[in-house]
This record gives C-alpha cells, structure tokens and sequence, in this order.
C-alpha cells in the first residue's frame, strides 16, 4: 500500500532523504507549520502514514484552493503547494504534482492520474473547528443554530455551536457575508441564570428558545415552522445556504398565510413578499394582522399605494376606499395637466394577438396612462415617475370595436413591464411585474396566456427599436459590424437623444468596437465622451447600475485609469458604491504611486459583482492569472463564477472557450467542467483526449457535461465517427458512455467488441456492452447480425453471450439448439443448477414451445436422474400431461435429492408438479421408492397430494423400521411430524398406528417391547371399536391374545374370534 507521503516523495528512498534533511535541520520547503495556522491555512484533518516504520501521521491543510501536508516527523512534504481540483461536501479532489489524489470521509486515498484508483486508505481523525471570540458573532451563530435546527448546517458545525461556541470558518465567513448585522440574527437577546449549571441543556432549553422565538415571530402574527420556512426557502438559493431573518420571516409566513395567493396570483404574492421583505415594521405588522383581507389579489395589488398612507386604521378596507378617494382626485386634477410623451417608448410599435380582436400596446404618454388608469380603476398614474425615470414600462391589453379597423380602443387589462439589457448578446430581457384586471380583479387563464406569450414578442420589438436607435450613433455595414462615419461631437449629440437602454447597449457595441479596432485616438476620445454623457446625473442624482456597469466595462477592456477615476466620481447607488469600494482603493494608491492600476488590481475590476458585459472582459481576465499552481486555479474559479453569475450565453462562451484551449491541461478541465453552458463541440476533444489516455474518470466527466448542455443524436455524430478511429479500450471508454449516438450504428461498432470479449471470456466487459446497448433501446432488427456472427464462436463462447445478452432477438434454430446443448449439459453437473435456470429463462425469452420443452424433458440421456429434476425447474414451460406422465421416471431422483437433503431441488421440483396439477392418483410411485430407500423424512416433509391409504401404509412401513433401529423413536418429539403429513393426506393418527402395529405384528414376536408400546398408545389415545375388531381379525393369531388383554373388547366378540381370556 502507498501511504500519502510515500505517494508525494515517490519512494522510501527518497523519503529516507527526507528524514537525513530533517536531522540535519535543513528545511525541504520554505514554510513552518507554526506559521500555517497565522497565514490562514485550516487543518482539514490528522492522519496516519501506514507504510511509515517510524509510525508518523501527517497533517493536512487547506487555504483557499490550495494544499500543503507537513509530516510529524519528516516536517513539510518536499514539493509545491497542491491543488483542490474540485469538492463537494467532505469529499475533496486534490492534484500534488503529478499526482491525484481523494480525500473523504474514510481518509486519504493516492493514485496516478490516469488511474485514479484507491491506493491507500488511512484513518482521519475529526475537523476542527475556530472558536468564535466576537460576542455579536457568536450571538448571530446561536440564534441561527436555534432557530433553524439541525437541518440547516453540518453535524459538526451545529454540535460546534451548540456545545463549544465555535464553527468553522467556512460557515463563519458566509455568517459574515450576510452583512454588518449578520442578517439581523445577532439583534436577539437571550438572558442567561448564570448561576444555574452551564450545559447546553441549560443554555438552550424550552424557556431561553421561548424567548427567542418571542422576538423572532412577529407579534399578532401567529408562529410558523423555521424549518419548513428553511427548506422553502433553500430550495429556492442557488449559492447561499443561510437566510437573513427578513427572508426567513418572509418565507415563513408566506407559507403559513399566503400559500395559496402564491399559487393564483403569483404577482400579487409578489407584492405581499416585497412588503414582508423590505417593509416598514409598523406596514409588516399591520399586513400580517389582517392576512385574510390581504390574501385576495385585488388587494393585495392596492399595497404601493398603502406603503404611502401616513395613518393605518383598523380596518383595510376603509384605508383602501380612503385612498380610492384620494386617487381619483388626484387622477382628475392630473388629467387637467398638459400631456408629456415618453419619448423612449414611441418607437415600440403595437403588437396584436393572433386570431384574437385584441392587441398590446406600450403607453406612450402621461396622458395614455391616466386614461387607463381610470378605466381599469387602479393606481397606474402613481407610476408615471417610475415610467419617466425609465425603471419600468406600463403596456396595455386593447379590445378592437367592430368597425375600428385596427383601432384599438377599450383596455381590458394591464401589466407592468420591465426590461433591461442582457448582458450577454445585448437583446433587451423584458419580464412582467404586476397584472391585473379592471379593480385590480386577476386575469382571467386566456389573458394569462395572451401575456406569457406578448412577453417574448415584447422583447424582439424593444431590441429591434433600440437597435433602430444606434444607428444613428454607430451605424451598421453591410456585414452589421458597427462603424464610426460621424464626428466624437455629432457622435455624443446623437447618444445623449437615447434612452438608458439605448445608452447601454451603445457602450456595449462600443467597448466591442474597441476590442477590434484597438484604442486609437479617435476612440479613446469617443469613448470618454460617451461615458461623460452617460454619467450625466439625471434629476435623481442616481445613474442607473447598469449605465456604470458598462461605462466600467469599457475602462476595463482598455484599461484607462483616468477614465476610470471619472466614473468612479458619478453618483451611484449604495450598492454599487460599496461593492467598487476596493476598486477606488486600488485608485488612491496608484494616484500616491504615480502610475496606473496593476493587471491583478484590473482583475479585481473585471471579478467584482457589477453589471458588465462578460464578453468584454472575459479575455482579459484570463490573460491576469497568476503564476502560482494554487492562486491559478482559484482564479478560474473566479472567472467561472463571474461568467456563471452575469449568465455569459453562448457568444461570450466561444472567446472564453479559445482563451481556455491554450491553458495547462488541469485549468482547461477546470473550465471546460464548470457548470458554463459551452456548446457540445467544444467539449468533444477532452472527451476524446481522456479516452485515448484511458482516463475513465475525466471520460465519464466530459460525457456527463456533455449530457448536460443537452447533446442530441445530430450533435453526436462527429463524436461516434472520431471514437471509431481510436483503439479498442478508447473506443468503448466513448461508447459505452450515456451519450445519444444512433442506435442502429452503436449496434454495429460495439458487434466486433461484443463478439471478441466473449470469445476472450471477458464476462464483465460483455455486461458492460450489452447493459450500454439496452439502455439505448435497440430493435430486434439491428440485432441480427450478432447472432449470426456468434454462431460462428467456440460453444463455450456463444454460451457466454447468449447467457448475458439480454437484448430482442429473433431467435433461430441454432440458437436454439446450443442452448438446449448447454441446458443439457450443465443440468448433468452438480451445482450448477444456476446456469441451468438462467439457460431455461434465455430459451423461455426466446420463445420456445412447451413441444420443444417436453423433449429436452424426454431426453434419454438424463431420465431418471437428477438432471432431468434440474431440467424441470430451469423455468421452461412444460406440457401438465407430459410431467404427470414422467413421474414414475423422476421418482428415484427426487427421493435421491431428499436423501442427499438437496432440498432446494427437491422444493422447486414439488413447486413444478403442483403447477403441473399433479394428483394423488400420480404420486403413489415416490412413496414406493421412498419406502424402498428408506427415506422416511421425504414422505414426512413431502409436499405432494398422496392417497391417505397409501400414505399410511408407507409412513407404518418406515416409521416401524426406525422403531426397531433406534430406541429413542418411541419419544412423541420424534414423530410430532408424522401429524401434519396424516393431516395433509386426510389419514388420522389411529389409522396409522394400527397400519405400524399390523406391520409389526408380521415381523416381531408377540412379547417385543414395540408391540406393547404401540397397543399402549393406541389405547392412550381412544382406539375405537370398529378399528379394534379390525385390528383382531387382521393380525397373526400368536398376538391376539396380547391384544385381548390390552384392549377391552365384547364377550361375544372374542368367542366368535375364539379367544379366551382364561
């Protein structure tokens, strides 16, 4: 076995190097291990090095990505840091040089890459967690443990909390991550009695989590299940694994009062969950006191409009119509206002329905708002500022009037629309916010319909109305590549006439533009005039994100630290601000320095949570990746995480796919087996390397990613024709994959492979093909040609195939015929019965008549032994007349097995004649040859339907002949199962000791001791008359007068039997 230092020094003889080095104080590697734990290195787990013969354990620890090992006796493994390829849970893959390895749960297992089986396995002592020394961490820490439960973290972690007050720092960091609050979860307080006895019992019992759980549920709102809420909750998280107590909450009570409005009216659902997210405690408060009135859509729709009541009375609905009342007020006195136009909507033409009377229009205007706003009976003016502020758009469903032509001129519903600029392709995404009828009412299924399907066909016409726009900024060629024909002024003019969409994808094609052309003069001033323009602070004060977002891409993409110092000047939201806080860091030291920013801290740019193009920046992050193995890979993690989160489609994905081709072969892997949606040829050539390497662990990743992006049998085509060119063991690696290839041609390349493993007795590698060709669902008629082929093989090879080819076949004579051979054969072997059953079911798939059965079943070469038993049980489908009239034949054999205790034989072949409906009339020829043999268990055990007489008969015959072998058959224990084998024939037990006594009578002289033990127990158990005269007449003259003075009979039937007693 190769232990883990030994696998990481490569042999014992460099080891003993290690060891000299170690005595002699010279350091291997530049690092102590009392320095790992100041550095931020974690120890992931102690363990013992069993090839050692000093019995030395080696310590493993982890930092990020990247892994070190130092030896309690040999200090520091002699080599570079090593790499965590990938983990899940406790189950970490690790690269160590050239070498692989796995730790789990079971300890610490070594091999070589292209190989990576177990090569040792040691044991692992437990992880450890960090004490929690802040009081506002550990507060957060434990309410989150007793509100959640055990569920919601790792046994370790929560035991850890709970008991010690420490976690580990992965789970302290995402308790970090939630904010200065911690999620609001270190806001509750719990009092301890000191004095009482410290335990967790104590800490945590009933009355310190009532406490709790009194300021955590809201008050008047009623309690809900945490867990329940969690598991919600979760299931909705794609990366975090702890809610802030909002989102809890929120969760919570959603669940508990608001399930079904979810399910019916998900956008009004919507508006209660932004109240309970985000809402004023009093507004959360008073929602949840009257969940009921709030739980229909209609007025759960109406809650803008209360976020700005100043007084909230007892009752909703007198707030509800007290508002109505102020709306329309409002409505009539801004209906008197002159209309202004939302110039950034006209050029969104109408979009009818088809085969419907109706139609989708886009509010252009003030006026077109109020006017539906009074229609349909809603507070839709009170978004106007909204509107005009270009965060969302209002559109309305129109019904056509007969005779109006294409006039639209009745709404019917509205909804309010979102869009914004996909980072990715630079379409503009639309998504639907609320919708509703007249009063607010919910649409009705068709309407719904109508929405669902206006929204895609929304979104075209937005992209094509702004791409209409841009041309007059950047027009298109011919080829549709953006140019510049105009001046950087005219240029600018034309941009500042935009909307925020406009604006954004005009920076995007620009910084595209850029990419291609390079930085030139002209377009650096282009650019920084754009970006002026763009960062000019609208009446908010508030430039949108995404504007930043692609200002900042293209100062990235060029690197211009000036241009970045002016956007980071521009009026930005919160959010924003706080997440580029380290980039204007970065900005004031190179402004002390003199210079501009380093490639790393461009990188930092590029990596930050910020609404940019991924394709503008993709190249560049890859080109910033820094020298060390650990750093490296941490940093592709980054850049796939950063693709991952900005949804990188598949325009970006084919840059970072050829930037990703030229790196080592472990960061290519780590790319090319991220969760990015490459396309399926970009995947084919790692699939194929792995393969040809023999790699089956990267083959079956590269197969599995592959399934993932949704791989048709088209698509696989080049995959099969390039998989045929490889050797054999390649060949089948690709294959025998999961991957659609079309069945009729996996048929035929596996066929030589099939064939050849078989001959090869290669069992294993036959059920691997054969179970890969079942699961593709292959036809009877593809099949043909393997049957033919495998005709022409040894008999022990066909035997092989056949046995384990569970796929539709038209079975053929020769077919047939080998298989009844080898039916044959095998039932003549001892212990082989397995393969006569699993022979027996092939030929049953394979459809053969009982005719044919019956046959085998005749076959002169085993009638009368037990190979004609096993043939009868192999599962083939017998004529019934044809096994009653073998019965005489299989008498012998069956008492033989009975003999033998075969009793699984013996049991299966009962099982058959039963099925058979075999009779009492048939079996009289077993007892006979049980009673020959001696066999006096199989006619007690027997399961066959025996005549009672005959039964009888000869259960006294070999019952009397275990009396006199043996003394100790007098016991009742002996023959207690002779009653249930009378009981199944329908014969009593007095019959059958009157049947022993007659027999014994013939054979024993009148004074023997078994003679008078029967006539005892016959007596004992009530001997009736008719049978007591029976017994006189029939027995020998010499024990009559023993039975007279044993049993009591008449004075005138013992003088007409001639006996006297005197």
């Amino acid at each position: 076995m190769i232990s883990c230092c030994a696998v990481l020094c490569r042999s014992r003889g460099i080891r003993a190097k290690v060891r000299r080095w170690h005595r002699r104080g010279q350091q291997t590697v530049q690092w102590h291990e009392e320095d790992l734990r100041q550095e931020g290195w974690r120890p992931l787990g102690t363990y013992h090095d069993a090839s050692d013969p000093e019995h030395g354990e080696a310590t493993i620890y982890i930092k990020d990505d990247a892994v070190r090992i130092c030896h309690s006796i040999y200090g520091p493994v002699p080599c570079s840091d090593g790499v965590i390829l990938q983990h899940d849970e406790d189950v970490y893959d690790v690269q160590m040089g050239d070498m692989q390895g796995r730790i789990d749960a079971k300890g610490f297992h070594c091999s070589g890459y292209l190989n990576p089986t177990v090569a040792a396995a040691v044991s692992r002592q437990p992880m450890t967690s960090a004490p929690i020394t802040e009081p506002k961490l550990q507060k957060a820490c434990r309410n989150l443990a007793a509100i959640l439960g055990p569920g919601a973290f790792k046994k370790e972690d929560y035991e850890s909390i709970m008991n010690q007050g420490s976690a580990s720092d992965a789970l302290l960091s995402e308790i970090r991550a939630m904010g200065d609050d911690y999620g609001g979860w270190a806001a509750f307080e719990v009092a301890s009695r000191e004095h009482e006895e410290s335990s967790e019992q104590q800490i945590w019992g009933k009355r310190l989590l009532r406490q709790l759980r009194r300021q955590f549920f809201v008050p008047g709102a009623g309690r809900f299940f945490p867990e329940a809420a969690y598991r919600s909750w979760r299931q909705q998280q794609n990366a975090r694994r702890l809610p802030t107590v909002a989102e809890l909450r929120t969760e919570g009570y959603m669940l508990k009062h608001f399930a079904k409005l979810e399910t019916e009216a998900k956008d009004a659902a919507d508006c209660i969950r932004g109240v309970l997210l985000t809402g004023p405690e009093q507004l959360v408060s008073y929602v949840l006191g009257n969940h009921a009135f709030w739980a229909k859509a209609e007025n759960a729709r109406r809650l803008d409009e209360v976020e700005e009541a100043t007084e909230l009375p007892k009752k909703p609905k007198s707030l509800l119509e007290r508002l109505e009342q102020g709306r329309k007020k409002r409505l009539a006195a801004e209906r008197a206002k002159r209309d202004k136009p939302f110039e950034h909507l006209q050029m969104i033409p109408p979009l009818p329905v088809p085969g419907e009377a109706l139609e989708f229009r886009v509010l252009s205007s003030e006026e077109q708002v109020r006017e539906a706003a009074e229609r349909l009976k809603n507070c839709a003016a009170t978004y106007i500022p909204d509107v005009v502020a270009q965060k969302c758009a209002l559109v309305g469903l129109f019904q056509k009037e007969n005779g109006d032509g294409d006039k639209a001129s009745k709404i019917v519903a509205m909804g309010q629309l979102f869009a914004k600029v996909s980072v990715s392709d630079g379409s503009i995404v639309t998504s639907w916010g609320q919708r509703s009828q007249n009063s607010n009412k919910t649409l009705t299924s068709s309407q719904d319909q109508h929405f669902e399907w206006a929204l895609e066909n929304l979104s075209k016409l937005w992209t094509q109305a702004v791409q209409d726009e841009l041309d007059e900024v950047l027009p298109r060629q011919a080829s549709g590549e953006r140019v510049m024909r105009k001046v950087a002024d005219q240029v600018s003019s034309a941009f500042e006439r935009l909307g925020l969409l406009g604006r954004q994808v005009v920076l995007r094609e620009l910084a595209q533009v850029i990419d291609g052309e390079g930085y030139s003069p002209e377009w650096r001033s282009l650019a920084q005039g754009l970006v002026e323009r763009a960062l000019e602070s609208p009446a908010t004060g508030i430039i949108p994100d995404e504007t930043i977002g692609s200002c900042l891409a293209i100062a990235g993409k060029v690197q211009d630290s000036n241009l970045l110092r002016s956007i980071m000047s521009s009026g930005m939201s919160e959010r924003l601000f706080s997440a580029v806080r380290e980039l204007r860091n970065f900005l004031e030291q190179a402004s002390r320095k003199g210079g501009d920013l380093t490639i790393n801290q461009w990188a930092r740019l590029w990596l930050l949570d910020l609404p940019m193009d991924p394709s503008i920046v993709a190249e560049g992050m890859f080109r910033t990746l820094p020298e060390k193995a650990g750093e490296r890979m941490k940093r592709i993690d980054q850049i796939v995480g950063r693709l991952l989160q900005a949804g990188a489609g598949s325009g970006v994905l084919g840059s970072v796919l050829d930037t990703a081709l030229r790196l080592d072969i472990f960061l290519k892997l780590r790319v090319l087996l991220s969760d990015l949606p490459f396309l399926v040829d970009a995947l084919t050539e790692p699939l194929l390397s792995a393969a040809q390497a023999g790699d089956h662990f990267l083959a079956r990743s590269s197969s599995s990613k592959l399934l993932k992006a949704g791989v048709a049998h088209e698509q696989t085509k080049a995959i099969f024709k390039q998989a045929l060119q490889l050797d054999n063991n390649a060949k089948l690696t690709v294959l025998l994959s999961d991957l659609p290839f079309h069945g009729p041609d996996l048929v035929e390349a596996l066929r030589d492979p099939l064939l050849s493993a078989a001959d090869a007795h290669s069992v294993k590698v036959v059920q691997s093909i054969v179970r890969r060709l079942v699961r593709a669902n292959v036809e009877t008629t593809w099949t043909t040609g393997i049957l033919e082929e495998a005709g022409k093989l040894k008999l022990s090879a066909q035997l092989i195939l056949l046995l384990f080819l569970d796929l539709p076949f038209v079975a053929s004579p020769s077919v047939l015929e080998v298989l009844c051979r080898h039916l044959l054969f095998f039932a003549k072997q001892e212990k082989e019965s397995a393969i006569v059953k699993l022979i027996g079911s092939k030929l049953s798939a394979f459809g053969i008549k009982p005719a044919d059965a019956d046959s085998i079943l005749r076959s002169g070469s085993i009638t009368g032994t037990r190979a004609q038993l096993r043939v009868l049980t192999s599962g083939l489908r017998f004529h019934s007349g044809t096994v009653t009239g073998l019965a005489p034949e299989m008498a012998s054999s069956l008492v033989e097995a009975a003999e033998r205790n075969d009793m699984e034989l013996v049991q299966e072949s009962e099982g058959v004649f039963h099925q058979c409906g075999i009779r009492a009339e048939h079996t009289s020829c077993f007892l006979e040859r049980a009673c020959h043999a001696g066999c006096y268990y199989f006619m007690v055990d027997s399961t066959l339907p025996f005549e009672p007489k005959a039964l009888t008969l000869s259960l006294a015959q070999a019952y009397l002949q275990r009396l006199v072998e043996d003394t100790d058959c007098e016991n009742d224990s002996y023959h207690s199962d002779i009653e249930p084998a009378l009981d199944r024939a329908g014969a009593n037990k007095v019959a059958f000791l009157a049947s022993v006594l007659l027999c014994a009578a013939d054979k024993l002289p009148p004074d023997a001791p078994v003679i008078r033990n029967l006539l005892d127990r016959l007596v004992k158990i009530g001997i009736t008359t008719p049978v007591a005269e029976f017994l006189m007449e029939e027995i020998r003259p010499e024990h009559r007068m023993l039975l007279s003075r044993r049993i009591p009979f008449s004075k005138s039937f013992l003088g007409r039997a001639g006996i006297n007693r005197h």
